[in-house]
């Protein structure tokens, strides 16, 4: 008898096709580990427990965990980068109700490399668990422009640490402009008519 090849992903027998489906029901399509459960159950007659998915999608995250951290050192190259947090809520069990965190996406616009990071909040403290931060030298691993929404969070980095400098957002610049346009056109229109030639 030969012996059972070894798994793909550590510690499961999950295959690698139907992790990345797990995966991408649960974050991309919000399908929770119990519904997909029954799925699998009503679709395949195989019984998979909500226990065992989330084990196995711990098990990939663990697995790939150094493939994350290769993708977040090669935003440190990069000249830009462009940086949103979005606020999604989550269940917190104990708490009887969802809470607010934030999903923080970093994208180098050149490189095309992209990040996401989940944080519970959005201060500039969040920034450096990604960017780094060299406390001797007051710096941080990444060194260059961060292109953002004018959060005072980045604001706050930029005036804490060297090396960083900000760039701005032309579509949240250009959404000021259409808020102060009845006020003022004839300041803001021709602002508003420049930024939809750059646009054409």
């Amino acid at each position: 008898m030969c012996p059972a090849p070894a798994p793909s992903i550590p510690g499961t027998l999950c295959a690698p096709g139907l992790a990345a489906r797990i995966i991408v029901d649960k974050y991309c399509d919000h399908l929770p580990h119990y519904r997909q459960s029954q799925r699998i159950e009503r679709e395949f007659q195989a019984r998979i427990g909500r226990g065992t998915l989330n084990a196995w999608t711990h098990a990939a995250a663990a697995h790939l965990a150094p493939l994350g951290e290769a993708i977040r050192t090669e935003l440190f190259d990069a000249r830009t980068l462009q940086v949103d947090e979005t606020p999604i809520d989550y269940l917190s069990p104990g708490h009887g109700t969802t809470r607010q965190g934030y999903l923080w996406v970093y994208l180098d616009p050149q490189g095309k490399t992209a990040y996401y990071d989940w944080q519970l909040g959005r201060g500039h403290d969040c920034l450096l668990d990604i960017i780094g931060y060299d406390p001797e030298s007051n710096t941080t691993d990444f060194r260059g422009t961060i292109q953002c929404d004018g959060f005072s969070a980045y604001q706050a980095l930029v005036a804490r640490y060297r090396g960083i400098r900000l760039g701005g957002c032309l579509a949240h610049i250009r959404r000021r402009f259409l808020e102060a346009d009845g006020q003022a056109p004839e300041v803001t229109l021709p602002v508003l008519m420049g930024m939809q030639e750059l646009y054409r």
